[in-house]
């Protein structure tokens, strides 16, 4: 029970939530698809103890998945049971560690050695010029919601509370429609003007190496140095009593 699925007896109502894998391939635009191999994507770590020598010597290691022992719960995982998160580009990957000034961060390029089978929350914000292409989808609503819930912003204080719906999805998908992986929007990159999305490999024995079993190669790492940190605002509603 520690170190595989944990949640169940709520299949019933997830079947209600997402129908059947059929309903996603249809129309144009199909949330359930195979990223091709070949996809370039970025994980970060803070270089803290961890040392510019360890990445250059083990860099697949430590900026890969963490060990079994050492997982802690996520956005889409629970406790001990690791999952590979990662952004399609290094902007974004960078944003989701929310560094301060003065921060080193390595950002290891990783590529997929094979196809994998996602669910992605993000293809119905598109900017597309016929958007009802979009909208006629079945399950055009129900992804649309799913996607904002995921990726809204949590404090590190809520994580415990907020992840537990998101880490339920993630389990269904891969358990009952078979998913490799699920693509989302991050909650930490608002810029328009590069990739937004993360993507998160559920649970395997092997994310990164050169087996059969793996499904990521390691590529190569970069050092980025944090010197500002900006923030946009708006006014807010207020009412005066």
């Amino acid at each position: 029970m520690q170190f595989s699925i944990r949640f169940f007896g709520i299949k019933k109502k997830l079947d209600e939530l997402f129908g059947t894998p059929r309903e996603y391939g249809e129309g144009p635009v199909k949330p359930l698809y195979d990223l091709p191999a070949g996809q370039t994507l970025f994980r970060a770590r803070v270089l803290g103890e961890l040392t510019e020598d360890a990445v250059n010597t083990e860099g697949a290691a430590v900026l890969g998945a963490p060990p079994v022992n050492r997982t802690q719960p996520g956005r889409m995982n629970v406790e001990f049971i690791p999952v590979f998160y990662a952004s399609f580009s290094r902007e974004t990957a960078l944003a989701e560690l929310r560094p301060s000034i003065g921060d080193s961060i390595a950002i290891g390029r990783f590529t997929t050695r094979l196809p994998l089978k996602v669910f992605d929350f993000t293809v119905f914000e598109s900017r597309a010029a016929d958007r009802k292409r979009f909208v006629d989808h079945s399950r055009y609503d129900f992804v649309s919601q799913m996607q904002t819930e995921i990726s809204k912003p949590v404090r590190p204080h809520e994580r415990q509370r907020e992840y537990i719906p998101t880490q339920i999805v993630s389990e269904y998908l891969q358990s009952f429609f078979g998913c490799d992986a699920v693509i989302y929007r991050s909650s930490m990159q608002r810029d328009q003007s590069v990739d937004s999305r993360n993507i998160v490999i559920l649970h395997r024995e092997n994310f990164v190496g050169t087996d059969d079993l793996s499904v990521l190669s390691y590529v190569d790492w970069s050092l980025k140095d944090v010197i500002d940190v900006k923030y946009s605002i708006v006014d807010g509603a207020s009412t005066i009593l």
